[in-house]
């Protein structure tokens, strides 16, 4: 073996012996190939084909996983062949996926190597190396834990050259772990715990104290002058009459705009629909006799001040003239007409005018 030849086959035993990693099992494979070269021609053919040689492969071997792992290995011509057949001798690299478990497991890899070839001695022009990715197709049977033998074909074509070679290759391994290492290598990576004998210590004699009582917390409630359940600083209403029914925020919730009640055009008398409403305004308002009213009623600003005045206080009062006859007390029903002089909404536009154009209830307080 030559000097270069040392070079290239030390760093797999190398590899081989060092310590053990989670990438273990490693293993160890010696096998004779054959190997058939030729010029591509088309996708499988060729337009010359050379003689066949043969050599002797070494590899070194890591299994990444479970169905994985990466083979590099290094190629040497063999000794009693023929003079006129090229030698063949260089590295590789391949990786292989396991298909199936058992002791029979076909393979397939990807192989990428570079061939030196010397075809002084036999008179064929070959070029002095080819270098290529190959697809790899094999068989592996497992004769134990540790040996093994395989046969594999790999088809490989030239990167830089119109050279393709297919090789042949039987082959027996040694593996220097077992493949159970491979789902428990995360844990041999963490070192042993060493265990300590626990040390028995009595617990100290405990004395029981009385729990003392937790002293009463008093819970000031924050005023609430007229009962209503929202507490004065945050009621809007803070007169509301006993037991009537508020909103969040304090207010009878009778203090609001009656939206649909109409009026015939120019005329302070009520619509059909418009009964309907007020007939339901008066029902929820019976139960409160002391609740006291005022309804106001609201023109936009078309025609003159003082009509819309006269206009709207007569609104009020048949508002309240109906309210009256649905059995609510007259003395808590004021009616107050305010014409166009209290406008919410834009009297520039249809809508606007005709949003103005209301009739609302507001509930008094002392104050009003």
């Amino acid at each position: 073996m030559t000097a270069k030849s040392l070079i290239l086959v030390l760093p797999l035993f190398t590899l081989l012996n060092a310590e053990a990693s989670p990438l273990t099992p490693k293993h160890l494979t010696l096998g004779v190939n054959e190997t058939d070269l030729g010029v591509r021609d088309g996708l499988l053919d060729n337009s010359d084909d050379y003689r066949h040689s043969f050599d002797y492969a070494i590899a070194a071997g890591w299994t990444l996983a479970p169905k994985l792992e990466l083979d590099v290995s290094y190629e040497i011509p063999a000794l009693t062949q023929d003079e006129n057949r090229p030698s063949v001798s260089g590295l590789g690299a391949s990786v292989h996926y396991f298909l199936s478990e058992g002791r029979l497991q076909p393979f397939a890899g990807l192989a990428l190597k570079h061939l030196s070839l010397d075809a002084a001695d036999s008179g064929i022009d070959l070029p002095g190396s080819l270098s290529g990715l190959g697809l790899k197709l094999g068989l592996q049977f497992d004769f134990s834990e540790h040996l093994f033998g395989r046969m594999d074909a790999t088809r490989m074509e030239g990167m830089s050259d119109d050279l393709r070679a297919t090789q042949y290759q039987l082959s027996l391994g040694y593996r220097f772990g077992s493949m159970q290492d491979v789902a428990s290598a995360p844990e041999r990576a963490v070192p042993p715990t060493i265990v300590e004998a626990p040390v028995v210590v009595e617990p100290p004699e405990v004395i029981e104290k009385p729990i003392p009582m937790p002293e009463p917390v008093v819970v000031v409630m924050p005023p609430d002058h007229d009962q209503d359940g929202v507490i004065t600083a945050q009621d809007q209403c803070p007169d509301t009459p006993p037991g009537m029914m508020v909103n969040t925020v304090g207010c009878s919730p009778f203090d609001l705009a009656l939206s649909g009640i109409t009026f015939e055009t120019n005329s302070a008398k009520l619509t059909s629909s418009s009964t309907a409403i007020l007939d339901r305004i008066a029902s929820d308002l019976l139960p409160f006799p002391d609740l006291k009213i005022e309804v106001q009623a609201h023109t936009d600003d078309r025609g003159s001040a003082q009509y819309n005045l006269r206009l709207s206080q007569l609104r009020a009062e048949s508002v309240r003239v109906y309210l009256i006859k649905k059995g609510i007390l007259s003395d808590n029903l004021i009616a107050r007409g305010y014409g166009e002089t209290l406008p919410k909404y834009d009297n520039e536009t249809a809508t606007g005018r005709a949003k103005n154009r209301r009739v609302e209830l507001h509930f008094l307080t002392s104050e009003n």
